[in-house]
Parts: structure tokens; sequence; C-alpha cells
């Protein structure tokens, strides 16, 4: 297999899990950490990396959600 798995939240796929990091998918977000590097445009992988340090940032689960949120509003 990958080595990773797919987090869903609402049926909709918003990110990844591998190692010790979250890969988040780039929705446009502005309340996150600044130091939690952005894909530029034209990246080809438009992801976050989020450090499994911020897994209880009160931020966290709300970014999630409303990533979910927006991919389903996208579609």
């Amino acid at each position: 297999m990958f080595g990773c798995y797919c987090l869903y939240c609402d049926g909709q796929a918003v990110g990844w899990i591998h190692d010790s990091v979250l890969s988040l998918r780039e929705v446009g977000l502005d309340y996150l950490p600044d130091d939690i590097k952005r894909p530029s445009p034209e990246d080809k992988i438009q992801e976050l990396t989020i450090p499994f340090d911020y897994v209880d940032a009160e931020w966290l689960p709300n970014a999630v959600r409303d990533t979910a949120i927006i991919r389903k509003m996208d579609k």
C-alpha cells in the first residue's frame, strides 16, 4: 500500500495522514497559524503540511470541517 491514510470529513477527502504529518487540502482558510507553509498557486500539489505538534490545537478540528465544507461547495 501507500503507507498513508486518507482523512475524510462529511464524505469529503480533506487530506492525508502519514509518518508524523497531516497534509490538509489547501482551500484558503485564513485562520491558520503563520508557520503553516502554504503552497504557491503554481505548485502542483495544493496541500498544507501540518506537523503532529498541532494535534491538540483548537483550530485543527475547525480546519478539517471547513475544508470539507469548502470542497463540497466547489463540486
